[in-house]
């Protein structure tokens, strides 16, 4: 946590973020169940007092207890991706745990049969569960529409697009495209309208917008002005949307694969206005973000 402690106390906006993402586990039994018999048995085990071999499994059995006490600590954001690998602590300290055993050591040299017996079932049962997963990834991450997960997948233009904007475009201007391609225009780099459901803050207003914009389902007035509000600067259209009819006026800096590329050069980003402007519905909530808050403006820069 130490890095992201580091740039909160820097950042409002980062500060801001954290208060948009905060997670609780539905119950005290969340971790068991979602991550199964290896973890009750990790639990049994350290309870039981079962030994550690080598000084390094310190680091799995302190990342174990500490993943699991922040959880329930409240005000910390991004809770959940603290479980990012924890079935790797989870399998392998099981396996440091039991292997620091004498009677399991002694079961594993008198019985080895029935031991590998037993080792070989519990690797079938998980056969069928890793066969299911392996295939949806495969099929979900080859597919241009997935069925349930994510895939990797682009359009054959668009490492085209990308490339254009980083030789042609300013770096700093915002930027809009259609939703399914906002969030690889922010690779180029660039910021990007509704490129990111958290980091946006008001991603939800933004998406709206750019759905409406594109479906040409928004007035002269209401495309104009709210443009204007977001401050964009450079607008990727496809050639078919009917939100171009919003641009006939506007400056065509190019076209590559199925968009045209235009510049508003009267759009500038404006200020960061703050959560209080953004979400006021969060901002007196008392969470790790609020507590940086206080910290900074306490002590200053």
């Amino acid at each position: 946590l130490l890095p992201y402690v580091v740039q909160t106390s820097r950042s409002e906006w980062v500060r801001d973020v954290s208060r948009l993402y905060q997670w609780q586990p539905p119950s005290v039994l969340w971790v068991p169940l979602v991550f199964g018999l290896p973890t009750v048995l990790v639990v049994y085990l350290l309870l039981m007092r079962f030994r550690l071999q080598a000084p390094g499994d310190e680091v799995l059995r302190t990342w174990f207890l500490s993943t699991i006490a922040l959880l329930f600590v409240p005000g910390i954001p991004f809770k959940l991706h603290m479980f990012d690998g924890f079935p790797y602590v989870v399998a392998v300290l099981l396996v440091r745990l039991l292997a620091g055993r004498f009677q399991v050591r002694a079961l594993l040299r008198d019985h080895p049969r029935p031991a590998y017996a037993l080792t070989a079932a519990g690797l079938l049962l998980c056969l069928p569960g890793y066969g299911t997963l392996y295939r949806q990834i495969w099929n979900d991450g080859r597919a241009a529409q997935p069925e349930l997960l994510l895939n990797a997948v682009s359009k054959r233009e668009e490492p085209t697009l990308i490339d254009w904007l980083r030789h042609n475009a300013q770096l700093n201007q915002l930027i809009m495209g259609p939703l399914e391609t906002a969030p690889w225009l922010a690779t180029t780099p660039m910021p990007s309208v509704a490129s990111h459901d958290l980091f946006g803050i008001t991603y939800d207003q933004q998406a709206k917008f750019v759905a409406d914009f594109y479906a040409g389902k928004l007035s002269d007035a209401e495309a104009e002005n709210s443009l204007a509000r977001y401050g964009v600067h450079y607008l990727v259209a496809p050639n078919g949307s009917p939100g171009r009819r919003y641009l006939s006026n506007r400056k065509e800096l190019g076209s590559t694969g199925p968009w045209t590329i235009y510049e508003l050069p009267k759009g500038h980003r404006p200020p960061y206005p703050g959560l209080a402007t953004l979400r006021p519905d969060v901002v007196k909530q008392f969470d790790f973000g609020g507590l940086m808050a206080a910290a900074h403006k306490a002590f200053g820069r």
